[in-house]
């Protein structure tokens, strides 16, 4: 349990960790849950929405009771989201592997890593290592 002392320290600390205040780091953060796809809700999406309703429909089977559709649904939702998640992680480990062996000083930051996805989605080849660049283009 947490003593007086570290609630205050706590407290303290949550009052000075406000998140990015200029403009741009906002507008950057701002887009840090949407790059890999995952917060989409299912149900915005049609497509999404009917996959869920017919796979709802097998789990539940011919029983029409509506509380098993219901879970049957949590649970068709779960598996479509999880799918969702497979495919992301194969997807960056696609990119990952076009740029080669990860050893060494490769990435100075994230921002290096996120500027070597960002190549590769577009179709750009990344720095070629044995010519001494580095993530960010310099040599």
């Amino acid at each position: 349990m947490a003593t007086e002392r570290q609630i205050a320290a706590n407290r303290r600390n949550a009052n000075r960790s406000t998140g990015p205040r200029s403009r741009a780091g906002r507008k950057r953060a701002a887009g840090n849950a949407t790059v890999h796809g995952l917060t989409a809700n299912l149900l915005s999406s049609a497509t999404l929405a009917e996959q869920v309703e017919k796979l709802a429909r097998e789990i539940a089977g011919s029983f029409e009771d509506a509380i098993l559709l219901q879970y049957a649904r949590d649970v068709a939702r779960a598996e479509i989201d999880l799918a969702r998640v497979r495919r992301i992680k194969v997807a960056l480990i696609e990119r990952v592997s076009a740029i080669g062996t990860l050893d060494g000083p490769f990435f100075e930051n994230v921002r290096g890593v996120r500027k070597i996805l960002d190549m590769l989605a577009r179709g750009e080849l990344p720095p070629d290592r044995s010519a001494g660049d580095d993530a960010l283009g310099r040599t």
